[in-house]
């Protein structure tokens, strides 16, 4: 995982024009738990804990400021064909290989989930599809990935990603 260093200007959005280090281990633990509040804030709808989890400077979805961010999110969770749309949302974790390689991708995967999907015995289908799977049309399933970056404990940056990886162990082995 990696880390901006050595942010001077936040207004000019010097952040993007920097390199990346690797996390401390201290780093990843806190970057880790707010991905978990990030998710728990998605699953309850809280836009206030998303707001909360916004770093006040940052730059979100292109450019976005962090209060046009949390109505474009409440959009996502809310709007007609939005999460909150769907019975079930499931949440996996891999790594970004395209926006700020080596980030940690979230993907939420939103989708109908039927009483009887369970009655194969099929414990794997029942609990949807791991990261990176296809999507599942029977499902009416819809899937979103962003890749965040970090600043003073807060998130700093949201993107939209598309290529990525559930399992880093090769690229990090390599690394």
């Amino acid at each position: 995982m990696y880390f901006v260093k050595g942010v001077s200007n936040l207004k000019n959005c010097a952040v993007r024009n920097k390199l990346v280090q690797k996390f401390s281990d201290d780093e990843m633990g806190v970057n880790s738990e707010l991905l978990n509040n990030f998710c728990q804030a998605i699953s309850t709808s809280n836009m206030y804990g998303i707001m909360y989890l916004l770093h006040d400077h940052g730059r979100f979805f292109n450019g976005l400021s962090k209060e046009k961010t949390v109505s474009v999110l409440h959009k996502l969770v809310h709007g007609p064909k939005g999460m909150k749309s769907r019975n079930t949302l499931k949440f996996n974790r891999g790594i970004s290989l395209d926006i700020y390689p080596g980030q940690e991708v979230l993907e939420i995967r939103c989708y109908n989930q039927q009483a009887d999907d369970d009655s194969d015995g099929d414990a794997k289908r029942f609990m949807g599809s791991d990261f990176g799977e296809p999507i599942m049309s029977s499902k009416d399933e819809i899937i979103y990935r962003f890749v965040f970056r970090f600043y003073e404990q807060k998130i700093f940056d949201i993107k939209m990603i598309h290529n990525a990886v559930v399992n880093p162990q090769r690229i990090v082995f390599n690394n």
